[in-house]
């Protein structure tokens, strides 16, 4: 660790947002810099403020579910230990039984390890588990120039 001067500013391990300025070329790694700048600060921030449930994501049983047990879930946010806002726009029905998966012999390199089990899995009785995390897609396709393949990856709009 090196002493510096009272007026000297300190770089090193802070967040590094895009300088722009007109007639300067931007390319698609600065305004990936300036978004990374803006989530690692509203990361912070949200840590600053503590993870749980800010409002909403209360959850009730569905009504009509039947002989699966479905539960309602209500619009809300939250902040995880990371300090990341997550966020669920609009109510959502959960079904807590697993559908059974169609996927044929060896077209996967995972797989269960023991056969379906039916039903509903219960860890204590009438005890369950719901956890909420971050989610990233690509959605879209974006005006492109200078691409021949607009079904390129990287062509995604959201």
């Amino acid at each position: 660790m090196s002493t510096v001067d009272l007026l000297t500013p300190v770089f090193d391990g802070g967040i590094r947002s895009t300088n722009f300025f007109n007639g300067r070329i931007l390319s698609g790694e600065d305004l990936t810099q300036e978004k990374e700048a803006h989530r690692e600060t509203h990361k912070l921030l949200g840590r600053a403020i503590g993870d749980g449930i800010v409002s909403g994501l209360e959850v009730s049983k569905s009504a009509g579910a039947g002989a699966t047990p479905v539960v309602e879930i209500a619009p809300g946010v939250a902040i995880n230990r990371e300090g990341q806002t997550v966020r669920l726009a609009g109510t959502v029905k959960l079904s807590l039984v697993r559908a059974r998966s169609t996927v044929a012999n060896g077209a996967s390199a995972f797989a269960p390890c023991e056969p379906f089990q039916t039903g509903v899995y219960v860890a204590g009785t009438g005890v369950y588990l719901l956890t909420i995390a971050p989610a990233e897609g690509r959605q879209g396709r974006a005006l492109v120039s200078g691409l021949e393949a607009t079904d390129a990856d990287c062509n995604a709009k959201y």
